[in-house]
């Protein structure tokens, strides 16, 4: 029933969002109350659908049109649905794009919205809604979030956003050198450019906190790990760079710590520069430096943060790929990954925390949970290089990490991703959401639960890439379509939709 009530207020949202005030009466139970958060200046309640109208329609005055509610998270409860929203507009006088974050319970009896609160504060929301404030979840569940384990996604792409924004202000600097920026790019993986006749890509990508796992792992399990987690580091890199169709020329690494003392323990230290040299052997890149700086405060003493950067080329004649040929019909051809690869490691912390034998926790299958979080990801250059260089047309490359599988629908196109089959989960992945106890919703959207890369590709040509992948013995499978419709992703084996608004990482544009 709570998926019915889930899609009933989608739909109201996108009633509102169009002005199809009929069809968002509809949604509504004749003697339906709205009542608005405190202090706001309408006031309020609004009782019947004739007052609940003229409240919406309100809403919009003092806006440029356009302005539009935008549904960030929907959890569905019984009879009560917890939305947590965005309002954004550009104000009619002042010209200034607004963005404030809201939530809302809306209340469903017999297929109707009988109810909504606003609320300016999520958690008096999620009390409202009968959760539980710390993790978000039905009362005696008690799972971990990753928003719980300090890792909110909401926050971190508008941060990104605006920084893409500034960043479009720089672009006619490049052409005053003689280059010229491939704005296609802004919020794709991977910046592009062109200079001197060839196309070139350019990106930065850190580890995370995997570096944690490791160094808890060294110490609780007497495994040195940090050879893995170097080339984690080197593989979150160019997975991000090869998305646009370009292969990797010079990696370059950040290893900061909080004192100059880690570097006192030579086998740790042995152990992180033969996995980084490793990986980028794999990626067939050269290893140009880094900068391996001491930052006391900064960084935690026993820590070390991994980052790094890479530039790659598209190989002459081939054009970088962002998504412009991407059309319905196209096939999604998912590339199987290894494990947690390098994203998900803060929640993995905390649930450790949780556990009485912390990483020492036997799975399943028999290992520990240390040894099976710090299984090397994959590096798809040599797949990318394979495909590229191959008859097959690739129309985009995505690489499943933050988001999840929200990340189909990275491309900024009015088309629908539909997933027919799944590939098999990790062992420690579905351990991971065993004790986290997430939703398919929340698991499809935080882990790569299985899928390392997509490929998209022409009606008929998937079955050349699972191939191709074979022959580097990858796994892979044809996985789902393209085709006409909202931007979304359709996961049609566990029932899970993800929406337009779940995931944007391109510019503002304000008018």
């Amino acid at each position: 029933m709570s998926e019915k009530n889930i899609e009933l207020v989608r739909r109201s949202y996108e009633f509102y969002n169009s002005g199809d005030w009929d069809s968002l009466l509809d949604t509504f139970s004749p003697d339906v109350e709205v009542w608005p958060a405190p202090g706001f200046p309408e006031g309020g309640p609004f009782r019947g659908r004739e007052e609940v109208r003229r409240f919406y329609e309100g809403l919009g005055e003092g806006w440029k049109p356009g302005a539009m509610v935008v549904p960030q998270e929907l959890l569905g409860v019984g009879d009560k649905v917890l939305v947590a929203f965005e309002w954004r507009g550009v104000g009619e006088l002042s010209g200034i794009e607004v963005t404030s974050a809201w939530s809302s319970v809306v209340t469903v009896r017999d297929g109707q919205i009988a109810r909504a609160d606003y609320f300016a504060d999520r958690d008096a929301a999620i009390t409202a809604a009968g959760l539980n404030k710390a993790a978000g979840r039905e009362p005696g569940r008690g799972g971990p979030t990753y928003s719980s384990a300090g890792v909110d996604y909401g926050a971190l792409d508008a941060g990104k956003r605006n920084a893409l924004t500034e960043a479009l202000a720089t672009s006619h600097l490049l052409s005053s050198r003689g280059g010229s920026a491939v704005e296609e790019s802004r919020g794709e993986p991977a910046f592009v450019f062109q200079f001197g006749g060839q196309t070139f890509a350019f990106v930065i990508e850190g580890l995370g906190t995997k570096s944690i796992i490791a160094g808890q792992v060294l110490e609780d399990l007497g495994e040195n790990r940090f050879a893995d987690v170097a080339y984690d580091t080197v593989a979150a890199i160019v997975n991000d760079l090869c998305c646009v169709g370009a292969l990797p020329l010079v990696v370059n690494a950040y290893f900061a710590t909080g004192t100059s003392d880690w570097y006192a323990h030579s086998d740790r230290q042995s152990e992180l520069l033969s996995g980084w040299r490793a990986a980028c052997e794999d990626a067939g890149a050269t290893w140009g430096g880094g900068e391996s700086p001491s930052l006391p405060e900064l960084v935690s003493v026993p820590e070390i943060e991994l980052a790094g950067s890479a530039v790659g080329v598209v190989p002459d004649g081939k054009q970088a790929i962002l998504g412009s040929e991407l059309a319905s019909g196209d096939q999604i051809v998912f590339v199987a990954s290894s494990g947690l690869h390098a994203n998900g490691s803060s929640l993995a912390r905390l649930i450790a925390g949780r556990l009485p034998d912390g990483y020492g926790a036997r799975l399943p299958g028999g290992r520990t949970f240390g040894q099976a979080l710090l299984d090397r990801s994959v590096i798809y250059a040599r797949l990318v290089e394979a495909l590229i260089t191959s008859d097959v047309p690739v129309h985009y490359l995505s690489h499943i990490t933050g988001h999840g599988l929200l990340k189909l629908m990275r491309p900024a196109r009015d088309l629908t991703y539909r997933i027919t089959s799944l590939p098999e989960v990790p062992e420690v992945l579905e351990f991971l959401v065993e004790q986290a106890e997430m939703s398919p919703s929340a698991a499809y959207c935080t882990f790569n639960m299985g899928c390392g890369y997509a490929v998209y590709c022409p009606p008929g040509a998937g079955q050349e890439v699972v191939d191709i992948a074979g022959r580097l013995k990858l796994g892979a499978h044809v996985a789902g379509v393209v085709e006409d419709g909202p931007r979304r992703v359709i996961l049609e084996p566990n029932g899970v939709t993800y929406d337009a608004d779940a995931l944007d990482l391109t510019p503002r544009r304000t008018p």
